[in-house]
């Protein structure tokens, strides 16, 4: 059973409640406003994992306005936002500031709660062949409770990260360099999975094969460096390695 808590704001009580009842019946752990003041009170005492904010609220102050206020705060500049709203030209606007996902009303239920489930969920996607470098990963990420899929197969690779959101994304380029750019170009490309850290590392390789790849390899490396929230482990793999890198992502969820 799950234990995460959410924070539902909403000026219509009566969906309010029942969405309260429906997230209760899955586990997780439920507070509720309908305006900004409760909201923030809430906020400031508890710790939330994820909000689930209307854009309609009761007492002034509308969900952008507040969406806005709480992004506002340091401590809050990472907290999941989830919109909810009958108006779905609003959708870019929060997306532009950050919104994690945005549902116009009316929705499925159904598709609704597996995307909260996406969201508070931690996963973790594999993209290699080497068992020997992918094990110790695969390890290292289970040990910090992230749910891990491992695959070897570009297109399977498409196909889940176009379907789930992922927290982070380990890419090994010991077949080519090229499968590694390519998969960071679409992971950039993808709704759900744009902006997720991506970790690309080359594990080692015979000498021949490193010196025919190694001009690929630094393309590689400059378009991580580029990107943002891409790092990349050259001079081959290892396990120190990764866990020093990946650190930083597995502390922040």
């Amino acid at each position: 059973m799950s234990q995460e808590r959410i924070l539902i704001i909403d000026g219509d009580i009566t969906l309010l409640e029942r969405l309260k009842t429906r997230l209760e019946a899955l586990g997780y752990l439920i507070d509720c406003a309908q305006n900004a003041t409760e909201a923030m009170d809430i906020l400031q005492v508890r710790w939330i994992d994820l909000v689930i904010l209307a854009v309609v609220l009761k007492d002034g102050m509308d969900g952008l306005q507040l969406f806005k206020e709480i992004r506002a705060k340091k401590e809050f500049s990472k907290l999941p936002i989830a919109v909810q709203s009958k108006k779905p030209a609003m959708k870019e606007a929060f997306k532009n500031l950050g919104a994690q996902t945005f549902f116009a009303k009316p929705y499925s239920m159904d598709i609704f709660l597996g995307e909260i489930n996406d969201i508070l969920t931690k996963k973790a996607l594999i993209l290699g062949d080497e068992e020997s470098t992918v094990k110790p990963i695969c390890k290292i990420l289970s040990d910090n409770d992230f749910q891990v899929d491992i695959l070897n197969n570009p297109y399977k690779f498409y196909v889940n990260i176009t379907s789930y959101r992922y927290s982070l994304v380990v890419v090994q380029s010991k077949i080519r360099a090229t499968l590694a750019d390519m998969s960071i170009s679409l992971l950039r490309e993808s709704q759900k999975n744009s902006k997720v850290p991506v970790i690309v590392y080359v594990a080692a390789k015979d000498s021949e094969t490193a010196k025919k790849e190694a001009l690929q390899e630094t393309t590689l490396k400059e378009k991580c460096e580029k990107l943002g929230g891409c790092e990349f482990m050259d001079k081959g793999y290892s396990n120190k390695q990764f866990l020093e890198i990946s650190k930083k992502y597995l502390e922040s969820n």
